[in-house]
């Protein structure tokens, strides 16, 4: 709340569950502090205590019918209650910003218990390890706002197998438009060192679509609904639950967002008990009007009472006058598929005293039940195609069409695509400058309006500012197809109407998203130490944001190499494959410079697999020489304008002589390029794989380097990420793009691509909730496995994580790998933890001596490792449910998953060593 100058008022609420369970918890609340760490965008201003308001023992909220008393004032009470407790301190804030944070951690003083969920919580996984954070935001600068006051408490309890809903009422005392959404639950860290990140949400909301931050809730298909201009949610809960919901409320003032608040709530879906018998006029609830596609038709109920002892009677009206009663329609809720124009509403009535109440009344037209079912928005405008709205309808039987008003005096008429019961138009708007505006859409059957909704839409004004990257070997200035892209990782800055603001690291190019107002002027540099910039001329590119337009031509860097003979060979990777008769893989070897150098490479294999004793070779190309345990490459005119070289090898044992090696075997790999006088950096010029015999390999993996644990300390540590892929189809994969999620505990500025296999694009952007690295394969044109080593290709990049991660801190990270239009192939899973020292040496990879087999397997999972190597596994299905957790004690162990369901699984390793994470399938 605005004092005055820079003075505000921080008010929190919390609210407390009296029940025994929570009794330890719930006792510290009245002495209790919360601490609010106060942000100025990434940096650490400062932190305010808050103190208990009166009274300190809290306001109970909970609704019970006369009689009754709640745990909150009888202990032994079956009845659940709930206490709010306020909070509130007086700041000064040392000077304006549009970008101030409030963050609420979790952290609730000395005398206080920290703010931890509940471990029943339903959907989220592993809720009791998990902590609240709750972030409010601020710009004032130029501008006194004070937050929304929401004037409904916080309800509990909802009965199961009927429509709901809440409304937290929020008004914003300085007239700002407010737009609503859900946000991801987040942990907090219990300290103003570090901010949490998102929480793992687990299960199904219905058919077809998981429990997320949007989509919280356990309901009847279709529905669940939140109105973004209003904050109502409406749902059907068909499941007993407890579901955590975040509300995140946006404040704007002439398209101008001055704040953010947050509220998160604990819905819990229980079955009405009958109470106390209803004594005098019953307490009817509000009147709901839900759309029910599946009748098709109206669904029509009340909020029950909480005392027993109520019956309901639905009543039909042609006009108020005179109402009657609907036979058979004696519940708390009514469906039907009106024919005819009306008025409907409820009577309750007490069973003992025979008093009535009735509800509210609802006027349904004469037509064929046909509403608006959705308006699906996109993110605004994240993927910088303009404002994209879906409509719906359903039940059409004849030609309908969709007014849109866009909110910035524009509006146009559309018909509807009929598609079996449902209708739907896909509309699309360009805005000619950002800003806040209010939606308006009216369907129509012929000209006669059926229904309207309204809603809010932010539209950021976003551009792509495409750039590509080549070698002008001819000094033309012109992008030939003779002329590469160029391969070498290279960091481009980016400046917008003159000032900093990014430096992306990149090899080919990239697909650059800005944010700015007609005539802001974007321009791009490169930095690299082997090239200098030929064209333009002036070596920089500049693009002029304009309205409407949203995707912009390509612009085109020309580079040359520098002067000198300076050269650097490297070890970019090598991705060995260890099986039970065989070691193949793929190893790229590259110079940073633009002095062609010609290049010894010698791969040390295991001696597991030995040529002279009965083995066999296959390497790509024809290699110089080979011995028992080696393998020798000439690679003459290595050079920057080429990519990495790709050299593939496989070595397996005749079986007959001698037979399979044992999963878990120890196997030891290496990999050498010289020469190394003159090499700028000899650190990069060899590679040491550790790993074991492996029963099975997924050829769509990722890596990090180092693995398991991070030494804790306050500075930021750095992670090297290996994406590989390969086409095992029987077809050429002509495009792939790898999308790659990052943790929320990594820095997505210090990104920097270490390698690419081949020509690559990349673009980085932020959904509203993560960021997203996508890596752009085009026309690679990818060979299938039968022709390798055309048939794989990788990527590698560093990324530092944040600094001063507490110790525990988990940084997992995955990839999805796209060929062509096929569905997406899905990487393990890499797991780093904060809190132990590395034992992984520069450019070097080790492996635990851990293996699974058989995989895929029907019936028994053997795990096989060196002694103490973990102490526990859990294994979690596709979407991130436990099914199994048991302690490691041998090593040997089997497991017994007769019972699982076909498909994908992820088993997770624990222990001193770290973490690892395994795939296997379930046949």
């Amino acid at each position: 709340t605005y004092v005055s100058g820079n003075t505000y008022t921080i008010t929190m609420v919390l609210y407390g569950n009296c029940g025994p369970a929570s009794s330890a918890a719930f006792s510290t609340l009245p002495t209790s502090s919360p601490q609010v760490c106060i942000y100025d965008g990434a940096t650490y201003v400062t932190s305010a205590n808050l103190a208990i308001q009166a009274p300190i023992n809290g306001v109970e909220v909970t609704l019970v019918c006369p009689g009754e008393y709640t745990q909150c004032q009888v202990s032994t009470s079956t009845i659940p209650g709930v206490k709010k407790f306020v909070y509130s301190a007086t700041v000064t804030l040392p000077h304006t910003s549009a970008t101030w944070r409030f963050i609420y951690n979790g952290y609730n003083g000395p005398s206080g218990s920290s703010a931890g969920r509940a471990a029943a919580i339903t959907n989220l996984l592993s809720p009791g390890s998990t902590t609240m954070q709750l972030i409010d935001t601020l710009n004032n600068a130029g501008y006194n706002n004070s937050s929304p006051a929401m004037n409904t408490s916080m309800p509990y309890y909802f009965p199961i197998n009927q429509y709901n809903n809440y409304n937290p009422m929020a008004v914003d005392p300085d007239g700002d438009s407010l737009v609503f959404s859900f946000v991801s639950a987040a942990n907090g860290t219990e300290a103003c060192s570090a901010v949490g990140g998102d929480v793992a949400y687990t299960g199904n909301a219905w058919a077809g679509t998981t429990i997320s931050a949007t989509t919280p809730l356990a309901v009847m298909p279709g529905s669940f609904c939140m109105n973004s201009f209003t904050g109502q949610l409406s749902f059907y809960p068909n499941v007993l639950q407890r579901a955590i919901i975040v509300f995140n409320i946006r404040e704007y003032r002439a398209g101008v967002l001055v704040g953010t608040s947050q509220r998160e709530m604990s819905i819990t879906v229980i079955t009405a008990s009958a109470g106390n018998a209803c004594s005098g006029t019953p307490n009817v609830g509000p009147l709901n009007i839900v759309y029910d596609c599946s009748i098709p038709g109206y669904v029509l109920s009340i909020n029950t009472n909480p005392c027993g002892g109520v019956s309901y009677q639905w009543q039909y009206s042609c006009d108020t006058s005179a109402w009657a009663n609907i036979p058979g329609a004696t519940s708390y809720d009514y469906g039907f598929a009106s024919s005819t124009p009306g008025y409907y509403r409820c009577a309750e009535i007490c069973d003992t005293s025979t008093s009535v109440a009735y509800s509210g009344t609802a006027y349904i037209p004469a037509v064929t039940p046909t509403e608006l079912m959705c308006s699906i928005i996109n993110n605004p405008d994240s993927n910088c195609a303009g404002a994209h709205f879906h409509v719906s309808a359903c039940n059409i039987d004849s030609p309908y069409n969709i007014t849109t008003f866009y909110g910035d005096g524009t509006f146009n008429n559309i018909p509807l695509s009929a598609a079996g019961v449902f209708s739907y138009a896909d509309i699309f708007h360009y805005y000619t400058a950002p800003g806040h505006y209010t939606i308006k859409q009216i369907l129509y059957d012929g000209i006669i309006a059926i229904d309207s909704t309204i809603f809010s839409y932010e539209y950021l004004y976003c551009h792509i500012l495409p750039i590509k990257i080549y070698i002008d070997n001819n000094s033309d200035c012109i992008k030939e197809s003779a002329e590469p892209y160029n391969s070498i990782p290279i960091l481009v800055q980016v400046d917008s109407n003159s000032v900093p603001i990014d430096t992306l690291s990149v090899t080919s190019g990239i697909y650059y998203q800005a944010h700015g107002l007609p005539g802001t002027i974007y321009s791009f540099s490169v930095i690299s130490a082997g090239y200098y910039t030929s064209c333009p001329s002036s070596e920089i590119l500049y693009d002029t944001i304009v309205p409407i337009i949203n995707a912009y031509p390509v612009r085109y860097f020309g580079l040359q190499c520098s002067s000198g003979s300076n050269f650097d060979l490297a070890v970019k990777d090598v991705v060995p494959v260890t099986g039970e008769h065989d070691e193949w893989g793929n190893i790229y070897v590259s110079n940073k410079y633009c002095t062609p150098t010609n290049a010894t490479v010698v791969l040390h294999y295991d001696t597991h697999y030995n040529v002279d004793m009965g083995s066999y070779l296959d390497v790509n190309p024809t290699p110089a020489s080979y011995t028992d345990s080696t393998v020798t490459w000439n690679v003459t005119g290595l050079s920057s304008s080429t990519h990495a070289v790709d050299l593939y090898y496989a070595i397996w044992t005749d079986n007959a002589c001698c037979g399979y090696l044992p999963a878990g075997l120890p196997i030891h790999t290496y990999v050498t390029v010289s020469p190394t006088v003159g090499d700028m950096d000899t650190a990069n010029n060899n590679c040491v794989v550790w790993d074991t015999v492996k029963a099975g390999c997924d050829p769509n993996e990722m890596s990090v380097s180092p693995s398991g644990c991070i030494a804790s300390g306050s500075g930021a540590s750095q992670l090297q990420y290996v994406i590989n892929f390969m086409n095992v189809g029987n077809d050429t994969a002509f495009n792939i793009a790898v999308m790659d999620t990052l943790s929320p505990n990594v820095d997505p500025n210090s990104l920097r691509i270490m390698m690419a296999s081949n020509t690559m694009n990349i673009a980085v952007f932020n959904d509203g909730i993560h960021n997203i690295v996508k890596f752009d394969f085009p026309q690679i044109n990818l060979l299938d496995s039968a022709v390798c080593p055309q048939c794989s290709g990788a990527v590698i990049f560093n990324i530092n994580t944040l600094p001063s991660l507490l110790d525990g801190t988990t940084i997992f990270n995955h990839a999805g790998v796209f060929f062509d239009y096929n569905p997406v192939v899905v990487t393990n899973t890499v797991e780093n933890i904060i809190g132990c020292a590395t034992t992984s040496a520069n450019n070097v990879k080790h492996a635990n001596n851990l293996s699974i087999f058989p995989n895929p397997t029907t019936e028994e999972l053997i795990i096989k490792m060196s002694p103490n190597a973990y102490a526990s596994f859990s294994i979690t299905n596709s979407i991130g449910q436990e099914i199994l957790q048991q302690p490691l004690t041998l090593i040997q162990t089997s497991v017994n998953v007769s019972a699982l369901t076909p498909g994908l699984y992820y088993i997770t390793f624990r222990g001193d060593n770290g973490t690892k994470v395994q795939k296997f399938v379930k046949m």
